[in-house]
Formats: C-alpha cells, sequence, structure tokens
C-alpha cells in the first residue's frame, strides 16, 4: 500500500485500529516471550539468555528488549 495514496481522512481514521493492533500483537508477543522463557529455549537455540535472543535473534534494541522481558 503506499502511504502517499491515502486521503488524509483515510489515515487519520486509519490510526486508532492500527494502534490497537499493535496492543493486541504486543500481547500475544509478550506472552510467546513469557512461554519460551519457562522452557529455556533461547539456550538450545544457542543464546545465553532471553535478553541475547530478543537483542540478537528478534533485533530488539536493550531498551526493547528490556521492557519486553520485565512485562
Amino acid at each position: 500500500m503506499s502511504m502517499s495514496k491515502l486521503s488524509d481522512n483515510d489515515l487519520l481514521s486509519l490510526m486508532p485500529a492500527l494502534a490497537a493492533n499493535e496492543r493486541r500483537d504486543l500481547v500475544v508477543l509478550l506472552l510467546h516471550l513469557g512461554e519460551l522463557d519457562l522452557r529455556n529455549l533461547y539456550a538450545p537455540a544457542g543464546f545465553s539468555s532471553l535478553w541475547c535472543y530478543c537483542r540478537e535473534k528478534l533485533r530488539f534494541s536493550e531498551a526493547q528488549a528490556q521492557r519486553r522481558i520485565v512485562a
């Protein structure tokens, strides 16, 4: 989809749904990260910690990795 082809009103009307989807997807990601951590699946995958997995495999920034692990 080309963003430049969206009208101002269309772009504005899409934003609430996009934000809601982001929150929903983040919850799903956090649930899966928690399960991955419980099973220590990062270790057989070659990572010394969930933090390293998040940084190296998922390419999260340090802050993103920390926030998601704490959550």
